[in-house]
Formats: structure tokens, sequence, C-alpha cells
């Protein structure tokens, strides 16, 4: 992710929720956040060490999952929804 806006931000999180059964099984640089009990709802946010993003500055994390069945869900099934605290 990138922040683009000219505030800087001290700490992010994003959260989408998978349709088809995909699933989370670890995640880098980034830590679980409590998030509402839906079924495939994920939420992440920074850690201790990339929360503080400068305008104009990136935050990188990656995961790994499973997907049920083949062929696997197509990209753009992962919605996620940024939000920041200035």
């Amino acid at each position: 992710m990138q922040r683009r806006r000219a505030v800087p931000i001290a700490g992010w999180a994003v959260g989408w929720i998978y349709q088809h059964g995909e699933s989370v099984l670890s995640v880098s640089g980034a830590v679980p956040l409590p998030h509402i009990a839906i079924v495939g709802a994920y939420a992440f946010g920074n850690t201790s060490w990339n929360g503080n993003l400068a305008p104009g500055a990136t935050a990188t994390f990656s995961l790994m999952g499973t997907a049920p069945g083949f062929p696997a869900p197509e990209p753009h099934r992962l919605l996620p929804a940024l939000t920041g605290r200035p």
C-alpha cells in the first residue's frame, strides 16, 4: 500500500472478506486485528516498525493462504479497504 495524501499517518489497517472458501494461513509484516464474526473476514494492521507512514511512503505485508478447488479464485476477489490514523 502507498500513502498518497500530504498528511502522515500513525498506523494503518486493511480488511477484506473472502467469499469462496479461501483462508489465510500466515502473514508477515502485519498483525491480525479483531473483526466481526463474518465467515471469510480478515483484518490486519501495522506492526511496531511499519505503522508510521510519511506522505508517499509505502508499507508492505504478505500472506499465504489456501483456496478450495481448481482453478484458483481470480485475484480481483481480494477487495481490501484501507484505513489510516492521522
